[in-house]
């Protein structure tokens, strides 16, 4: 699934010739996806995303807020609180932080590693960060 600018768009099985954020007008192979109930709009700068009623909300999340880089890391607890401050504010039923860090692992790629923070070991996802958006999340 594609999330962009409110709407949701399935992808063919054959993605090789398609732009990674389609115009909603000339979108040749993918098609919208027709929600069975209302779904929630939620807006980030100029992203929007559209989120099923009962969905924990995670593909969303990671959408709007999560970017996948080389060399870049986060904590799992303050990627988690990001996620429920989302959740919380929107009215969404999340998930626990067990799930959370499974369901992300079928949204976006990422290692899980630990790091030492002066005597603590730290557990944190390599290869995504929050998204400057994302990081006002946890202010």
């Amino acid at each position: 699934l594609l999330f962009q600018q409110g709407d949701t768009y399935e992808l063919s099985e054959s993605p090789d010739n398609e732009e990674l954020w389609l115009d909603a007008s000339s979108a040749e192979h993918s098609k919208a996806v027709e929600p069975s109930q209302p779904a929630e709009s939620c807006s980030s700068g100029e992203q929007s995303v559209q989120i099923e009623p009962d969905s924990d909300g995670i593909e969303a999340f990671a959408a709007m807020y999560i970017r996948e880089a080389d060399g870049v890391q986060i904590p799992k607890e303050e990627l988690f609180q990001a996620y429920s401050r989302w959740t919380d504010q929107h009215d969404i039923d999340g998930t626990n932080a067990s799930w959370f860090g499974r369901k992300l692992a079928n949204v976006v790629e990422y290692e899980d590693d630990r790091i030492r923070d002066g005597d603590n070991l730290v557990t944190v996802y390599t290869g995504i960060d929050l998204t400057s958006d994302g990081s006002k999340l946890l202010e």
